[in-house]
């Protein structure tokens, strides 16, 4: 079994995480959502990305089992006829447990996405 590189993978995880980031400074600008849709909206797209999430960390677990029984991987701090089962074991359970934390966030998100959705101005006033 031979192994493809994808850097286009790790690169969109890093672009995706970048952007979190961006989204993370100029949400600390008090008008950076100066009306209730702005907020709806961003928490919308929050819940969306949580959902994606669960599912992007479900199928990294996936590709952990797949690795593991790669027969050219090996654990770095134990004997190469070892094996990776323990190590692989432990990340996928890890991925498991995030991404149902993952969908319970993303859960959560949704129903304030629901009740901002019904929150409006009416005077015309952004506070």
């Amino acid at each position: 079994m031979s192994i493809d590189h994808n850097p286009d993978t790790v690169s969109a995880l890093r672009a995706a995480r970048d952007l979190v980031e961006h989204a993370t400074r100029i949400t600390l600008d008090k008008t950076a959502l100066p009306w209730p849709d702005d907020a709806n909206q961003a928490v919308a797209a929050l819940a969306q990305m949580a959902a994606a999430q669960a599912q992007l960390t479900r199928q990294l677990a996936g590709h952990v089992l797949r690795l593991a029984k790669h027969p050219g991987v090996y654990h770095d701090q134990l004997p190469r006829d070892m094996g990776i089962g323990q190590a692989a074991d432990m990340a996928v359970r890890c991925l498991q447990a995030a991404a149902d934390q993952a969908t319970v966030f993303g859960t959560l998100l949704d129903a304030a996405h629901q009740h901002l959705a019904h929150l409006v101005i009416h005077d015309g006033g952004t506070e």
